[in-house]
């Protein structure tokens, strides 16, 4: 008796199943989307309605005004400000950690790792008091630098083992040139 082989991920069903999660997760999207070309009147009578008549005036009002481009260069601004200063830090300790052996070094590593158990949420409260007292409320550097310090952990977990596998003749001939 002859076996038929599994298809496995190519299965019809699993197709129908990601399709069937696709929408799943896309329908809020096009709901908030579709909401945006309503009056706040057609939202609240009939909130699952189509737009009717559709209200174009919302989105170029949003998009010609400047506090909304204000807004969109300080979430710019944040997160690569952020992204620099995580993968400058995150580099220098991870090289630290990856090349040079010193007393501590496990210790140290472990506590990245441990960085990676511990939620912002927790923090909260703490960070608040920390920022205002560094008088960096309602600052763009008082929300960049409590992300920098939350992303180090993964970063470093991430960037050691990479770095480790280096061979150091690639850097010993990088020293020579």
């Amino acid at each position: 008796m002859r076996k038929i082989p599994s298809r496995g991920w190519g299965s019809p069903s699993v197709y129908f199943i990601a399709l069937v999660l696709i929408a799943l997760m896309l329908a809020p999207v096009v709901y908030i989307i579709l909401g945006g070309f309503r009056t706040n009147a057609q939202i609240t009578q009939d909130p699952s309605a189509m737009p009717n008549p559709w209200v174009f005036s919302n989105y170029v009002d949003v998009l010609t005004g400047s506090v909304f481009w204000q807004e969109v260069g300080n979430s710019t601004f944040a997160a690569l400000g952020t992204t620099i200063g995580v993968v400058v830090l995150g580099l220098m300790v991870s090289y630290v950690l990856a090349r040079y052996r010193f007393r501590g070094q496990g210790a140290m590593y472990s506590l990245f790792a441990a960085g990676l158990m511990f939620p912002m949420t927790v923090a909260i409260t703490p960070l608040y008091i920390l920022v205002k007292n560094l008088g960096l409320m309602n600052s763009l550097f008082g929300v960049m630098l409590p992300q920098i310090a939350f992303a180090l952990p993964t970063t470093v977990i991430i960037l050691v083992p990479f770095l480790r596998a280096i061979p150091d003749e690639i850097e010993e001939a990088a020293a020579i040139d």
